[in-house]
């Protein structure tokens, strides 16, 4: 019983206090302004990492054809 009357007095200090100035406002911002920035890096890193496949790939099917087309020209060339 002592613990809960000690529990309800400690929240009710504690909402008074917050209710008093605007450091709830500046908190509630910059958690918000954290938020925000943590969903553009997260969707940053994704569109990186979408990007870096797009770009293996296409090097790799580059490298195929352009060594294909290399051995298709050397061999034509030389006429046995």
């Amino acid at each position: 019983m002592y613990c809960k009357i000690f529990l309800q007095n400690a929240n009710n200090d504690f909402s008074k206090e917050k209710g008093t100035d605007n450091s709830a406002a500046k908190r509630e911002s910059m958690l918000s302004d954290l938020a925000s920035a943590h969903d553009a890096y997260m969707e940053l890193t994704g569109n990186l990492q979408e990007g870096s496949r797009v770009i293996h790939i296409f090097v790799s099917t580059f490298i195929i054809y352009f060594y294909s087309y290399m051995y298709v020209n050397v061999v034509t060339e030389y006429k046995f």
